[in-house]
């Protein structure tokens, strides 16, 4: 049985978590989380901080899946992701029992697809990505690494989403249409013409605004 550690204890790593438990062949041996509390809110062991992945590595302990979520925090999830890759842990890609990948289609390591979620014919997912609660896929699409699509997105066919984008919950992009690298598509939003990189667009049609910081 495959030893895995979570990388984050928050309420997305509890939930990848329950999807490692329901697939089998894994043995959960714990979180990494530089919260001290976190045991105790969690109930689940707690390993450490991720400065502990040395040791998780040097004591055969090289699974790993990234907890690390939340819309609005994807530079944290990048760059744990790339830290414990860059010291050789191994992230399988992951998906809920009730989900519906087909088998034309391409994950990448790390990436995770939660419950009920689809991933269609021949679509293409990067690294890292997370596929939230019921969100799809569909056919041809092109996913780029380090993607977060919120619960209930809707991707129609052939769109290309850019790395690092990040799509808020219920939002629905049309077929064909092209979301830049590090864009922002707002909650509901229906996006109907492409986005640029770093973009921000909300609304029902998707328009582009100002992002505030």
């Amino acid at each position: 049985m495959t030893r895995i550690v979570g990388l984050g204890a928050g309420g997305h790593g509890q939930v990848v978590r329950e999807i490692v438990l329901a697939l089998g062949g894994y043995h959960f041996e714990g979180f990494l989380d530089p919260d001290p509390e976190a045991a105790g809110r969690t109930g689940f062991p707690v390993l450490g901080s991720d400065s502990f992945l040395e040791v998780l590595y040097a004591g055969g302990i090289c699974t790993a899946f990234n907890g690390v979520g939340g819309f609005g925090e994807g530079t944290a999830h990048r760059r744990v992701y790339e830290k414990a890759r860059a010291m050789g842990m191994v992230f399988p890609w992951l998906a809920h029992p009730s989900a519906v990948v087909a088998p034309s289609a391409r994950l990448g390591s790390g990436t995770v697809v939660c419950a009920q979620a689809v991933v269609n014919t021949a679509a293409e997912v990067g690294e890292n990505v997370i596929i939230n609660t019921s969100a799809s896929v569909d056919h041809h699409c092109v996913v780029g690494g380090h993607v977060h699509l919120a619960p209930g997105v809707r991707l129609a066919g052939g769109v290309h989403i850019g790395e690092g984008a990040q799509l808020g919950m219920g939002s629905l992009v049309r077929e064909g249409v092209r979301i830049g690298a590090g864009a922002v598509v707002g909650a509901g939003a229906v996006v109907l013409a492409d986005i640029p990189e770093g973009g921000f667009a909300v609304g029902v049609p998707a328009e582009l605004k100002e992002r505030v910081v």
